[in-house]
């Protein structure tokens, strides 16, 4: 009987399991094979998945440009739809005005538009003359839908905003829709007398030429005011202020404000006369109140001033106590 070496046995079992490996991955290879070139293939499978991946991601995207538009409409963000753009060869007087980039309020209402030349007067009255001239290179606006503010006597009007990235100069002026405040206040007390000394500020009918002329005589005067010369001190011994040294004033400035000139008051006196039948007898209806300050002096003693109740601009003492309604341009 021949005697099988124990080293000779370890071989044949090697050798066997050998064997049986290269059948296992045979079967393996065969069946991977199978999984990636048959109808749902491995290859099919990735690339499906793939393009189910882009599908949900562009209705991610979609929805959060979605999200994004609906949102805008409430902060004023630059995908919000605009509307219709303004022309230039047509008059936007008597529209309201956004300032502020949300075209849902009014902030102002618009008396002049230099896109469209104009001059005229507030009802037939001398002191009441104005003009500004076309202007070009100005920036551009669009129209949005009718709203009311009863700011305004509650009146339903279309409301012009400025278009999202536009560049150029500003095109309207636009009076307040409230007043400052509530009370009266004093154009400059102790300038009594003294105000000859502003000639070169003092505004004649023109305006809408570089720098708003309201803007240019209240930038100065609260600077004269703040000196203290060549005017006088502030008064402040009785129960009503100065005009130029008012915190609110200074406030509203420093967002593009200013006290309206003689011209400009006239310019609105006169578009309201025309666009809204406001006379003597109505202008309360407005939110108006019986007088209101330009910035613009007469001579030494007296400065112009609006007056409602006459339709007009009239004159009264730098002493005397008038109310206060700015004006901007956008």
């Amino acid at each position: 009987m021949k005697v099988v070496k124990k080293e000779e046995k370890q071989k044949g079992i090697t050798l066997v399991a050998l064997v049986v490996t290269i059948i296992i991955l045979l079967i393996l290879a065969g069946v991977t094979l199978n999984l990636t070139l048959n109808e749902k293939g491995l290859f099919q499978r990735t690339q499906e998945a793939v393009d189910r991946y882009k599908v949900a991601a562009k209705n991610e995207e979609d929805m959060v440009v979605a999200f994004g538009n609906e949102l805008d409409k409430y902060i004023g963000g630059e995908n919000v739809e605009e509307g219709p753009k303004a022309e230039e060869s047509k008059s936007y007087e008597g529209y309201y005005a956004d300032l502020d980039g949300n075209p849902a309020t009014a902030e102002g209402i618009v008396y002049a538009d230099l896109a469209v030349g104009k001059e005229g007067q507030w009802n037939s009255d001398d002191w009441s003359n104005y003009k500004y001239e076309t202007t070009t290179g100005l920036k551009s606006y669009v129209i949005g839908e009718a709203i009311k503010s009863d700011k305004f006597g509650n009146k339903e009007l279309p409301i012009i905003s400025e278009q999202k990235g536009t560049s150029g100069k500003n095109r309207f002026y636009v009076m307040a829709l409230e007043d400052l405040d509530d009370d009266y206040h004093y154009w400059y007390y102790n300038a009594y007398g003294k105000l000859d000394k502003l000639e070169d500020y003092k505004t004649d009918i023109n305006f809408g030429q570089d720098e708003p002329k309201g803007k240019t005589n209240t930038d100065y005067m609260i600077s004269a005011y703040e000196s203290h010369t060549p005017y006088g001190e502030p008064y402040t011994s009785g129960t009503y202020t100065d005009l130029w040294g008012l915190a609110s004033l200074k406030q509203k400035v420093n967002e593009g404000w200013f006290v309206p000139s003689r011209a400009e008051w006239s310019a609105f006196g006169d578009m309201i006369y025309t666009k809204f039948n406001i006379d003597t007898s109505n202008y309360d209806s407005l939110g108006l109140k019986y007088w209101y300050w330009s910035s613009s002096q007469n001579d030494a003693y007296y400065a112009y001033l609006a007056l409602s109740y006459y339709g007009f601009m009239d004159i009264d003492s730098v002493n005397g106590r008038i109310l206060v309604r700015l004006s901007a341009t956008f």
